[in-house]
């Protein structure tokens, strides 16, 4: 790092007009960064923008009245709410731009580090606000160690920033994650350059408008030869363009930690003590519990009482448990209720860490409003309706958002002996009888029966007519019955099994034998060993399911006996696999023959036609009610088949006619070697809502990741034989248009290999990329407005990846993609 070093100015700033924007996207860090921003001493003012549906508004003008709140879509991050309100801030004369990030390991350490050295002390706002009062020429600054060399992190956004700002300088930087202090009007054109209808919903992948203007805004401070200080306690004041700054910021992003702390004052807080204490001392709204169960609940929250926990309880009457709760939790992130009574939209409450949603706790709409607010729980606790069936669907429905580590609690269930809630002292299907039946999954390694864990709770699923991810069975870790409750407690993926026999000790005087069973597992006296279960669990029998697995095969014989293995593996077989030789070498054609003499599929051969014509002949031919796709080289998890018919029997339609259930996948490389779990990038808005949206991004829709109607897949005419890359989005894409709607499955069925030879780095699927954006360009819209918004879309997507096969690819295929990226360029939305 070069530049001049210099201590921040005690001199007295003269006035300036100061105002801070905060993207609350997470909105439970709202009391630390309020209690933050008091380190502001000069008046300031405060715009904050939030999702459509946030009702935290009121909470933020109980702290700052004047608060600006404006609603927006979370697109673009925090980047395009910040393009939308700087209009407003050109009468200001320097800006904190501020946003959440996801609280949790190196994020949640980045954000309070970042945050810190922007307005972390009195001294640290007053050493950016002198700054920018004594010296016109700084028009930038921020926190030194999220400082980044330009060049060296232009990453997939180098094209578009020379298109937009010119020849790119040989030094600049920019501040990794778009937090710093600026002066607004230096900014003013960037609205206009990257109008809000580039943006749009995503993670953590590159190459994005919001990544080009991130950059963007360091880039120009260079070209103006402007000035930049950076501060970590100190302060250096350069001008950008002579600035050596950061070039390998994952290795500084990924050392931040989550556990230091903060540096910002607290929010204030209760005292805590034994729940019992806080009960009897409490004297706010009204709470109910039983008081013998006031030891259980301290025996099984001991170990997450100091943690920032995140509680949701379900039923909260006059809520004054919630109360109760974020007190007994003193550094509880958001405790959030859960009741069907309109009357509880009344209820209120100082500590802004406590929210009431008003809905049936079971109904999807609900279930979406309450992950709004945080992305899962620590703790739930299902106080309710107390009826069997709304126990058992509420905890298929919210145990999968429970951490790891995390408790479920089931109170009041004596009303599981009780007629009149769906129980009785022999009831089968009672909320009981299903606990006492998860405590028997726990043990399912020890089974000496041929029966299955979906097999042992069927009965109870099929009369309450419910259905769920059969996944989840293996995280449950313990479960503990009290006096009506009940506690489960959630592990991770292994953790439920028994585990090796450990033997310690040299002395064996009564039993020599136990020297030998080190490293043995528990297995019942005949030796069996419980297995995945073999047959669909059926939730909804009105609505058959058979699946026919259609393979495209050509030359693939390195990888196929693994893809087929894989669904031979299934949990609910196949009715049948159809696997589609499309014009393979001969050679291969003789290997593929006699592999299908050892393996039960069907053979079916034709002249080479691609891999959406080879699909397109398994479809005609398949007899399933349902088809799954497989390429050659990919693999599916043993849960493929079950998970996703059994997502599509509850799934919610979206649309009048459900035409494929989708869910997310695992990235491997040629070896096998897992290189990356749940991959699918748009988990939080999984599905487009439009026909722009859906040309707007790579859908990453897999087709061997989904469950398909053949009937859906025959109206709309399969795939488009023309691409060989982009298929698979021009056929989700028709699929919408012709009425058939989709669901989202987040959990990962099956695992993507990905390897240097895939179609996506030839030029063949450039030349497919050309004939997707003519197609979808030329398209004849609805509305004029329709087609001005899809095209616009259609546009920015391509050209974004052109942009990236133009850096990556090898000569000829990045001379053909920076001849598509002129091309789409050159075209009038």
């Amino acid at each position: 790092m070069t530049g001049k070093s210099e201590p921040a100015s005690s001199v007295a700033s003269k006035p300036l007009r100061v105002g801070v924007v905060l993207h609350l996207h997470y909105e439970d860090q709202w009391p630390e960064i309020a209690a933050t921003l008091g380190n502001i001493d000069d008046p300031f003012r405060l715009y904050v923008t939030v999702s459509p549906e946030s009702t935290i508004a009121d909470e933020i003008r109980r702290s700052f009245p004047d608060a600006d709140v404006v609603r927006f879509p979370n697109i673009g991050r925090d980047v395009a709410p910040f393009l939308h309100l700087l209009p407003r801030l050109q009468d200001l004369d320097v800006v904190c731009k501020l946003h959440t990030k996801r609280s949790e390991g190196s994020h949640l350490g980045w954000r309070r580090s970042v945050m810190r050295d922007l307005i972390g002390t009195p001294k640290t706002v007053r050493a950016h606000l002198d700054t920018f009062a004594q010296d016109p020429q700084v028009e930038l600054s921020g926190p030194r160690s999220a400082y980044l060399d330009g060049p060296g992190n232009t990453t997939q956004s180098g094209i578009a920033l020379a298109m937009q700002h010119g020849p790119l300088p040989e030094r600049w930087g920019f501040f990794a994650g778009t937090m710093f202090w600026v002066r607004p009007r230096v900014l003013a054109k960037l609205p206009e350059l990257y109008p809000v209808d580039v943006f749009r919903a995503h993670l953590d992948s590159d190459g994005h408008p919001e990544h080009v203007v991130e950059r963007a805004i360091g880039l120009g401070v260079s070209q103006r030869d402007a000035r930049i200080m950076l501060w970590d306690g100190t302060a250096t004041i350069a001008e950008a363009r002579t600035i050596e700054a950061e070039v390998d910021f994952g290795t500084i992003y990924n050392a931040f930690d989550a556990t230091a702390p903060a540096n910002m004052p607290a929010a204030p807080r209760a005292a805590s003590g034994p729940l019992r204490t806080l009960y009897e001392a409490h004297t706010g709204r009204i709470s109910d519990k039983w008081s013998g169960n006031l030891s259980h609940y301290d025996r099984n929250f001991a170990t997450l009482r100091d943690r920032p926990v995140r509680l949701l309880e379900i039923g909260v009457q006059n809520g004054g448990s919630l109360e109760i709760w974020a007190k007994y939790f003193a550094e509880g992130r958001v405790f959030i209720g859960c009741d069907i009574d309109p009357a509880c939209a009344r209820l209120t409450y100082d500590d802004p860490r406590i929210k009431v949603i008003v809905g049936d706790a079971n109904s999807h709409v609900t279930r979406t409003a309450l992950m709004k607010h945080t992305g899962g729980f620590d703790i739930i606790i299902d106080d309710g309706s107390h009826t069997s069936r709304d126990i058992i669907a509420a905890f298929l429905a919210y145990f999968p958002l429970l951490a790891d580590d995390g408790v479920f609690v089931i109170e009041d269930l004596h009303c599981s002996y009780w007629k009149a809630f769906g129980g009785g002292l022999d009831e089968p299907a009672s909320s009981l009888a299903f606990f006492r039946r998860l405590t028997d999954i726990i043990n399912v390694e020890h089974w000496d029966s041929d029966q299955t864990a979906i097999g042992h709770l069927k009965d109870i699923l099929v009369h309450h007519r419910l259905s769920f991810d059969p996944a989840m069975l293996k995280r449950i870790g313990a479960i503990e019955f009290a006096n009506s409750m009940v506690f489960v407690r959630k592990c991770t993926f292994g953790q439920q099994n028994l585990g090796p026999r450990l033997v310690r000790g040299s002395l064996a005087e009564v039993q020599t034998a136990m020297l030998g069973f080190d490293g043995d597992l528990c297995r019942p006296p005949t030796a069996f060993v419980a297995t995945d279960p073999k047959t669909p669990m059926v939730s909804d029998p009105a609505e058959p399911i058979s699946i026919s697995v259609v393979v495209a095969f050509y030359n693939g014989s390195k990888y196929l006996p693994e893809a087929i293995e894989s669904v031979l593996r299934q949990t609910m077989p196949a009715e049948e696999i159809i696997v589609v030789d499309d014009g393979s070498d001969a050679d291969e054609a003789r290997w593929l023959d006699a592999f299908a003499r050892d393996a039960d599929f069907t053979i079916l051969r034709q002249a080479n036609q691609g891999q959406g014509g080879a699909r397109n002949s398994g479809v005609k031919h398949a007899r399933g009610s349902h088809i799954c796709f497989l390429d050659h080289d990919d693999i599916y998890l043993d849960t493929h088949n079950e998970a996703l018919a059994a997502h599509w029997r509850a799934a919610p339609p979206h649309r009048p006619r459900l035409g494929w259930v989708f869910a997310n996948f695992d990235q491997i490389d040629p070896h096998l070697t897992l290189t990356a779990e749940a991959a699918f990038p748009y988990p939080g808005q999984p599905i487009p809502e439009d026909i722009s949206q859906f040309l707007s991004r790579d859908l990453c829709m897999l087709p061997s990741a989904s469950l398909i109607s053949r009937d859906a897949l025959l109206e709309v005419g399969g795939f488009d034989p023309q691409f060989a890359g982009y298929e698979d989005d021009d056929l989700f894409v028709r699929l919408h248009l012709a009425g058939f709607g989709a669901s989202y499955l987040p959990l990962s069925v099956y695992r993507w290999r990905f390897h240097p030879t895939q179609m996506s780095s030839t030029t063949r699927f450039l030349e497919s990329a050309a004939k997707f954006f003519r197609k979808w360009n030329g398209y004849d819209y609805d509305t004029p407005d329709e087609a001005v918004l899809a095209r616009a879309h259609l546009r920015t997507r391509m050209l974004r990846n052109m942009a990236r096969h133009a850096e990556l690819d090898g000569k000829e295929n990045a001379a053909a993609a920076r001849h598509l990226f002129d091309e789409i360029a050159g075209t009038n939305g």
